[in-house]
């Protein structure tokens, strides 16, 4: 499966796996917003450390952003942690932390570890 789930306390961790698209990703993301332990959610770690290849067109990074503004109605206190170094999802996670439509405070990390320190402060 291309996009691993793993919830946490207060957050979960997507650890996406080789070639992922942004619709199997929106699809994730729709499942997280649909869970109930969605509106106990602090952060969000999107691991792409793994991903061999990240296809999208700038259009469904806007969809996730959106779809992610609908969330933020139920909770507006989460934090993104993008993990990647792959230029494809780099492009993509640029793109999202800086689309107006993206509610939540969005940084992009090369490193688990640096993504992890950041959500702790």
């Amino acid at each position: 499966m291309p996009c691993e789930t793993h919830w946490k306390p207060n957050g979960i961790v997507k650890r996406l796996v080789g070639s992922v698209s942004a619709a199997q990703l929106l699809t994730s993301i729709v499942e997280t917003q649909g869970d109930p332990r969605f509106d106990q959610l602090r952060y969000v770690i999107a691991d792409c450390l793994d991903c061999a290849d990240f296809i999208f067109h700038p259009s469904e990074i806007d969809e996730m952003a959106a779809i992610g503004r609908a969330g933020a109605l139920s909770n507006r206190h989460i934090r993104v942690a993008i993990v990647a170094t792959l230029p494809a999802a780099v492009d993509g996670a640029v793109q999202y932390a800086s689309s107006p439509l993206n509610p939540f405070p969005t940084r992009i990390f090369r490193s688990r570890v640096d993504a992890e320190q950041w959500l702790q402060t």
